[in-house]
């Protein structure tokens, strides 16, 4: 291209020196005058457009020089890139080649709304297309707005572009330098990576325990699971269980499922015996008191049968009918007859609280027992919670050691733009100001 640039700076020469010659023949021999314009108006068009050649073939090779010198991030300009903007014009007289324009800045920032401050242009929109085309399009508004001769070369390149920041589940929290073409994954492994876990001198024998430890805290919590279920049915006074899903082996845990429903029908029989124990004692003290008060009533006639004949006695041994003996005998029957009324209505009282002492029995057998299932679920409920945490510990400790493997069905990669946008996965590529958070899938599952 080099030598093929020299071919026409070479030939626009040579037209240049047959226009000058052409024009002094011209005026020398007026009657060559047709003649010489003819080829003195063929020599200026030829000039041009060579000349036009020369500045597109520089354009070309500045922007392949730019391109070159200064790595390009990305083929799209976006908010807060800074762009390096040149501008080149042909200067046959003192350079005899492309020259840049005195006092054109070239460094510029693009803002958050896509748009960036050009001289003599203004505002000019910038996001969402490639550089080459930016500079085409300042070069095209320059050659109208300056009403230049000839259009200018625009070479635009993409010197700096925001960092994505990175957080989560990485070794090296923070910003990172962008590169086009970057992935969530990439970016992970220049943060440093997931952490390691300390003192995990050993990973595989760490995993290994690890699995063993979940393993128990998984039949732990499906063991408590199916205990605070049942539990639940008995405060609830339900009739039967409704158990949680299991989360390890489906045998064991038809196991502890058959277990825990035999004590609850343990639990429900016992309860169904003692409140019918109690029933059957309220039922005899109900029917004991109601011979009582029968007896009572017919005491309390035979009472008021004494008193009358113990009150005629009276009469008559005042008026000396009758002896002393037979007043006695009065007085003594009416006596035993208020001691067995006394007795009769003494029964009644200890039978009704006979039947308050079976009531009393009855509440502790439905409420105190269903108090005492209470408080064994809220203890049940505590070591349920801490196995569960426990199962997450030894989850998260695998998961992490499996990240260290490799990626893949551990981590999980949520990307945030900077237009409010969402994405997910460890192979989506990343865009300059991106910000990209890595979690495990045990924290993704927590979170949710």
């Amino acid at each position: 291209m080099n030598k093929f640039r020299l071919n026409l700076l070479h030939k626009n020469a040579c037209w240049h020196t047959v226009a000058d010659g052409l024009g002094q023949i011209w005026c020398a021999f007026p009657a060559l005058s047709q003649k010489a314009k003819q080829l003195a108006l063929k020599a200026r068009i030829m000039r041009q457009t060579i000349l036009t050649s020369i500045l597109r073939i520089a354009a070309i090779s500045l922007s392949l020089i730019v391109m070159l010198g200064t790595p390009i991030k990305a083929e799209i300009i976006g908010p807060n890139d800074t762009l390096q903007i040149n501008v080149m014009e042909w200067d046959p007289v003192v350079t005899g080649g492309m020259k840049a324009w005195s006092g054109w800045t070239t460094d510029y920032i693009v803002d958050a709304d896509g748009f960036v401050s050009i001289p003599f242009l203004g505002q000019t929109e910038a996001a969402d297309i490639t550089p080459a085309e930016l500079g085409e399009m300042i070069s095209e508004q320059l050659l109208g707005q300056l009403a230049l001769p000839d259009r200018p070369a625009v070479a635009v390149s993409i010197i700096e572009r925001p960092p994505v920041f990175v957080s989560g589940f990485v070794r090296d929290t923070g910003a990172i330098e962008y590169r086009a073409g970057m992935t969530a994954r990439e970016a992970l492994a220049r943060a440093g990576g997931v952490p390691m876990l300390i003192g995990a001198t050993d990973p595989l024998r760490t995993k290994l325990e690890a699995e063993n430890r979940l393993a128990d805290m998984i039949r732990q919590q499906d063991e408590m699971g199916a205990r605070s279920a049942r539990l639940r049915a008995e405060v609830d006074n339900l009739d039967e269980i409704t158990f949680p899903a299991l989360l390890g082996d489906s045998t064991e845990g038809s196991v502890i499922r058959a277990r825990e429903e035999q004590l609850f029908q343990i639990n429900r029989d016992q309860t169904k015996r003692r409140l019918a124990l109690i029933d059957g004692r309220v039922r005899l003290l109900r029917n004991e008191i109601k011979s009582l008060e029968q007896k009572t009533l017919i005491i309390d006639k035979q009472l008021d049968l004494a008193k009358e004949q113990l009150e005629a006695t009276e009469a008559l041994a005042e008026r000396g009918l009758t002896n002393q003996l037979r007043l006695l005998d009065s007085q003594g029957r009416l006596s035993a007859l208020q001691i067995q009324s006394f007795d009769t209505r003494s029964g009644i009282l200890e039978a009704e609280q006979d039947i308050s002492f079976a009531e009393s029995e009855r509440l502790d057998a439905v409420q105190g027992v269903a108090a005492q299932r209470v408080r064994e679920l809220q203890i049940t409920a505590a070591d349920l919670a801490e196995t569960r945490e426990e199962r997450r510990l030894q989850e998260r400790i695998i998961l992490i050691l499996d990240a260290v493997d490799g990626a893949e069905g551990a981590l999980v990669a949520h990307i945030r733009r900077t237009d409010g946008s969402v994405l997910d996965g460890l192979d989506q590529y990343l865009m300059p100001g991106d910000f990209l958070q890595i979690q495990l899938k045990s924290d993704k599952k927590s979170a949710g």
